[in-house]
């Protein structure tokens, strides 16, 4: 008889053991996530900061009649015999490149006299013709004006374009690196012609 008596303590027993065993192992989905997330404390990678756009980084351009935010640790080289302003960054400043080297922006002045239409001005380049070797071209509005963006222009190297006709001028902002980066300086652009 009392071996009858004991065998239910000892199923009681046993199953307390258990439930208190595995009570760790049977938390709910969420549970088992929180206690995951709150285990890890893996540093979060940190996204490259946009360089920093200050009163130091505006250039302006009275003969051509624009003005342009830069970032301030970046080089500006006017070459007024071509129409030409480049933007170099640290970077490629560092890499002692000669006169001559690619910038990280450029842009160009070109001048319109017979008021042309974007497609007929460049149809008659016979460097890059923009509207051919373009992968893609989108109609944009930059600095109060109609303006298209040449995507992925094939060329002595591949660079995206921006043209703005203003009146007998057109504008051209060339980039060879990400759009996304230049985007806040681009579109600092103002145009007072």
């Amino acid at each position: 008889m009392r071996n009858n008596q004991m065998r239910p303590i000892t199923i009681l027993t046993m199953l307390l053991s258990l439930v208190l065993l595995t009570g760790g192992c049977l938390q709910k989905p969420d549970e088992q996530k929180k206690s995951v997330e709150t285990k890890t404390d893996t540093p979060q990678a940190h996204p490259t900061p946009e360089p920093e756009v200050t009163s130091g980084g505006l250039y302006t351009n009275n003969e051509y009649g624009f003005t342009l935010e830069y970032p301030k640790e970046w080089a500006v080289q006017e070459n007024n015999e071509r129409s030409r302003i480049d933007f170099f960054s640290p970077e490629t400043m560092q890499r002692n490149c000669p006169v001559g080297c690619e910038s990280d922006m450029r842009i160009r002045v070109l001048e319109n006299q017979g008021h042309l239409s974007l497609q007929k001005f460049y149809d008659g380049k016979k460097s890059t013709n923009l509207y051919s070797d373009a992968a893609g071209i989108q109609n944009i509005s930059l600095a109060d004006h109609p303006a298209v963006y040449f995507k992925n222009v094939l060329g002595e190297i591949t660079e995206d374009i921006i043209v703005i006709p203003v009146k007998d001028r057109i504008y051209e902002i060339s980039f060879s690196v990400d759009y996304s980066s230049m985007e806040k300086f681009i579109s600092s652009l103002t145009i007072k012609y």
